[in-house]
């Protein structure tokens, strides 16, 4: 009993989730950033004493000065919010017309059609400020896909025209069932049953050539390899 407690505790720290810092590495293909990032860190590393280091100190060494350097010369990537192109001034808005509706809610009648009155005003500039939010967010990523463009930076702006289009994420893969309508989830059968998917609908039975079908020639055939004549 005393084993699978110990068991269950060793499993419940394992499974315990990390948390990892992610960079933002697209800077890197900028060359005065690169160029940054390389000379601080060969700065910061040199300062170290390595050849004193057995392997496994050395290599945690430097994983510190490169999560040091990449934190403050690279930044930390930012997650994409669906309304991060909403300024400030156009949530005050929003929160004026929320707490606005709430009034209208609980007013009498006759304090109400003030109330729409104001509603109405506020509703306005709400449109008014996210259409001008709106188009100064896709002319900034306009921009920054035109810098992308020009350093041939091709996944930044494939993002980039991805989210001016709006399509949504279709990285992930559609299920896949086997020929009695089971569902598949491990690679491999998906891989299994897409082989026999391709055999059965596009393979091409080879050809049966008989020998006696071939025709023998005698001699040797004469091949002109002039120059063509005009007729």
């Amino acid at each position: 009993m005393a084993q699978i407690k110990l068991k269950l505790a060793a499993n419940k720290i394992s499974s315990q989730r990390v948390t990892w810092k992610k960079f933002n590495i697209e800077k890197l293909n900028y060359g005065e950033i690169r160029k940054k990032f390389e000379e601080e860190l060969k700065e910061s590393l040199e300062q170290e004493k390595m050849q004193e280091l057995d392997p496994a100190e050395h290599w945690t060494k430097i994983q510190d000065k490169m999560s040091s350097k990449g934190e403050n010369v690279l930044g930390l990537r930012q997650r994409t919010n669906a309304r991060d192109w909403i300024s400030g001034e156009t949530w005050s808005e929003i929160n004026r017309r929320k707490i606005t509706k709430q009034k209208i809610n609980n007013a009498d009648d006759k304090l109400r059609p003030i109330l729409l009155a104001e509603y109405s005003e506020i509703n306005k500039r709400v449109k008014r400020y996210a259409r001008r939010d709106k188009r100064a967010w896709a002319d900034k990523l306009a921009h920054k896909a035109q810098l992308a463009a020009e350093a041939n930076i091709l996944r930044e702006l494939y993002q980039i025209t991805k989210r001016l289009s709006g399509k949504p994420n279709t990285s992930q893969q559609a299920g896949v069932r086997d020929s009695t309508g089971r569902m598949l989830t491990t690679p491999q059968n998906q891989l299994t049953r897409w082989q026999e998917h391709f055999k059965e609908n596009f393979a091409v039975p080879p050809q049966q050539i008989s020998m006696s079908t071939i025709q023998r020639t005698h001699g040797i055939i004469k091949i002109p390899a002039g120059a063509p004549a005009k007729k």
